[in-house]
């Protein structure tokens, strides 16, 4: 990449690599952007966010790119603070928008799209609404987002509460992986798979051979 980061937001869109902000080797939050192209095997930046956005998660949609949650930070306020809005960013016009808000504030969240819906899988919010301090608390909700109002609900939630789940998509089905629970900081072994046709959940008959927290999966499909 051109530049350095961690706690970054990634996704794929028209075979480029999408990046999206994180934080520098000196722990300052970033709104830098930039794509991978594989035809010309280079990196190129793109129009910075709004703001400084790590800890979010990304995903794409109908030709755009979506970011919901994280946290930010800035020089005068050096206090992270979560976030509970989305962006979108739009390849074609190289533009930045809010669609929507989220049900609450949200970082380490995972934003997948599951047959052109996106849903959003647990994360860490605020104890206390209130008190906006850093005690968070891990989250077992799952929530979808309605593109016809813009606006997100409630749709089925986790076994547990955990952030920093891995998520993947086969077909209607979400498997989600792993995790942590900020609350014991006990990492997760388990692998959950949601049926979002049925909406129904299903235990699989497997766990991991060994707890982990923020890894990326990916599908893979007519394997040889």
């Amino acid at each position: 990449m051109n530049v350095a980061r961690m706690s970054h937001s990634a996704c794929v869109l028209d075979e480029r690599i999408y990046v999206f902000g994180g934080l520098d080797g000196c722990g300052s939050a970033l709104d830098s952007c930039e794509y991978y192209s594989p035809v010309m095997n280079r990196w190129v930046a793109l129009w910075k966010m709004p703001v400084p956005i790590y800890a979010g998660s990304a995903t794409t949609l109908g030709g755009k790119c979506y970011i919901a949650g994280g946290m930010t930070h800035n020089a005068d306020d050096p206090t992270p603070r979560v976030r509970m809005t989305m962006i979108c960013y739009d390849p074609r016009s190289r533009k930045w928008s809010v669609p929507g808000y989220l049900r609450m504030p949200l970082c380490h969240a995972t934003l997948v799209n599951v047959q052109g819906r996106l849903l959003l899988c647990g994360g860490a919010t605020y104890r206390e609404e209130k008190a906006r301090k850093r005690d968070l608390v891990s989250v077992a909700s799952i929530d979808e987002y309605n593109i016809l109002t813009n606006s997100w609900g409630f749709r089925t939630k986790m076994s547990s509460a955990r952030q920093e789940v891995s998520a993947v998509t086969v077909g209607s089905k979400l498997y989600v992986i792993g995790g942590k629970n900020c609350e014991d900081e006990k990492i997760d072994q388990t692998v959950e798979c949601y049926d979002t046709t049925f909406s129904t959940w299903k235990n699989c008959q497997f766990r991991l051979p060994t707890a982990v927290k923020n890894v990326k999966c990916v599908s893979c499909h007519n394997l040889k």
